[in-house]
């Protein structure tokens, strides 16, 4: 793409104008052809075309979207090279904000938003969200927090940080958030909710985490297919089958369609629970209803049919899945190696 792009601006019939040149940019950038990216800004430079802030912009999601967040943090320090009196504005520091945190480098992110500030330039919501969400996806759950109260929170904040702390399963804490939440007029929405019955569920406490599903209905908010998943699970972490099942034909009743993460995690729960015809029903009539299963969807049934000794079903599941192109992983063959060796 670089040889093609160069021949074009080394042609007479080619015309050096920003426009082209963006259009350019842009598509190498969406293909991830950097090295071309960087070759025509370098041209822009030479020529003396200066770059709009558009362009700017795509210049460096594009190096986001690569996971090069050090060629982005150069690029957004050299705008000014480029002519026309360009400011970065909230939108530019955002794109370069996710990403230093996509690639961990949450430290600088959080400089950059002190940056911001003192450059005149005041952080939005999306530049919270970005900076908590991912302060809380390395660990950094209390840092998260006393950062949240230098400035008034917001749902998506909020979410951020009780996804964080569920995941450390610090559920009391999550519990506390939550009635902030109430306390200061910010409705919890469903992805608030969901993460904390996720949390009650992975922990086992199915009845809180109905307790909290209740709740969540009276105070008018819908649950959505991650709720049930997340209850869905909890019912067999508890060995409570039939629950589980009432529950996925509620899910249908209401008219939410599950996806291949509430399959997967319905026929882990029967599998474990040694459901078995019930399980090969359910992953029969996955792609009648328009859900394609994954690796996970097999190997999940995979397990099941292993430890419950039905060996010629699970070497028919392989052919199944080899036929489908899809390849059995390192967890498919430690599925069927466990289950030949425990039959001797």
């Amino acid at each position: 793409a670089l040889h093609y792009f160069s021949s074009i601006a080394n042609s007479n019939s080619f015309k050096h104008t920003p426009l082209t040149y963006k259009t350019m940019i842009e598509r190498l950038g969406f293909e991830g052809e950097i090295d071309g990216v960087q070759y025509l800004l370098h041209q822009m430079k030479l020529e003396g075309i200066s770059c709009s802030e558009d362009l700017f912009i795509s210049v460096i999601n594009s190096y986001r979207r690569g996971g090069l967040a050090e060629q982005a943090l150069k690029t957004f320090y050299r705008i000014r090279e480029f002519g026309d009196g360009i400011e970065p504005n909230v939108y530019t520091y955002n794109i370069l904000l996710k990403a230093l945190c996509k690639n961990d480098r949450v430290d600088n992110a959080c400089k950059l938003l002190v940056e911001m500030s003192n450059n005149g330039c005041s952080p939005d919501a999306v530049s919270y969200t970005t900076i908590v969400s991912s302060m809380c996806r390395v660990g950094k759950v209390e840092e998260a927090r006393e950062l949240s109260l230098r400035f008034e929170p917001i749902v998506s904040v909020y979410n951020a940080l009780v996804n964080g702390l569920c995941r450390e399963h610090k559920i009391e804490e999550a519990f506390r958030c939550l009635g902030e939440m109430v306390d200061k007029g910010i409705d919890p929405n469903v992805i608030t909710y969901s993460t904390i019955i996720n949390g009650l569920s992975d922990a086992g406490n199915f009845e809180l985490s109905l307790a909290v599903f209740a709740k969540m209905l009276v105070r008018g908010c819908s649950p959505n297919v991650h709720t049930f998943t997340s209850l869905i699970k909890g019912c067999f972490v508890g060995g409570r089958v039939y629950e589980g099942l009432h529950l996925w034909n509620q899910m249908s009743q209401e008219g939410i369609l599950p996806n291949v993460v509430s399959y997967n995690t319905l026929l882990h729960g029967l599998c474990s629970n040694g459901f078995m015809d019930w399980a090969i029903r359910l992953f029969n009539q996955m792609e009648r209803y328009g859900c394609v299963p994954d690796i996970t969807t097999y190997n999940e049934l995979l397990d099941g049919l292993c430890k419950a000794n039905m060996l010629k079903e699970a070497l028919g599941l392989v052919r199944e899945m080899k036929e489908k192109r899809i390849e059995p992983s390192l967890v498919s063959y430690n599925s069927i190696l466990h289950g030949f060796c425990c039959a001797g």
